[in-house]
């Protein structure tokens, strides 16, 4: 498979788990992205290579930015990500973003 398609794939897939999971967290020390559903749990892992849970997702793509309500974030919660392919497929970004309805500011904040 060709570093296009996998990464179509790859990009099809996390759009999948942003619409699938109400609360995603970012873990800064672990480097891992948390997805957490009532069904469903997914997580992945940006060191050396990029995983999903156990898959190794190739080719490689670098974390560049992590937003939550339109802010620029280091960790916590997040509603956005900005992906970059450049090691591999020179000028290919990726940005997934979700919405956040509100059952996520009720199990967050509260009534």
């Amino acid at each position: 498979m060709d570093n296009q398609v996998a990464l179509a794939f790859f990009e099809q897939k996390l759009w999948q788990d942003f619409s699938k999971h109400p609360h995603i967290e970012y873990q800064s020390a672990e480097q891992l992205l948390f997805m957490v559903s009532e069904t469903d749990t997914a997580r992945y892992f940006f060191r050396e290579s990029l995983l999903r849970n156990t898959d190794t997702i190739q080719p490689k793509l670098l974390l560049q930015k992590l937003f939550f309500q339109g802010r620029e974030v280091s960790g916590g919660s997040v509603d956005a990500i900005s992906l970059s392919g450049e090691t591999n497929l020179p000028n290919h970004n990726v940005f997934v973003s979700k919405r956040n309805d509100v059952t996520f500011f009720i199990n967050t904040n509260g009534f």
